[in-house]
């Protein structure tokens, strides 16, 4: 996930599967945070023209599903902007 915001400094991660839109974790300038029971990593820096990357790890049949990032200000007073998603399916 890259983007060229000025003054955004948040990546969110995303997993979307029968309707339900799963927050993963998050990316703040350079420091990760995952959500609890979440089995990824996410590596990068989220500032503009950066680039942060999910990494999920123990895949499974339930791995399947659209994932988004998304960019956003830490005080969450400006709109996020979603990137389009990668559909992953696990066979």
């Amino acid at each position: 996930c890259l983007h060229r915001i000025p003054n955004y400094n948040q990546i969110l991660w995303y997993k979307k599967s029968n309707q339900e839109l799963q927050l993963l974790g998050y990316m703040y300038f350079n420091n990760p945070n995952i959500e609890n029971g979440i089995n990824a990593t996410i590596e990068g820096d989220a500032n503009k023209d950066k680039t942060c990357t999910l990494i999920l790890e123990s895949l499974d049949l339930h791995s399947s599903a659209v994932y988004f990032c998304a960019a956003n200000t830490v005080t969450n007073t400006q709109p996020a902007y979603f990137g389009p998603g990668t559909k992953l399916t696990v066979l």
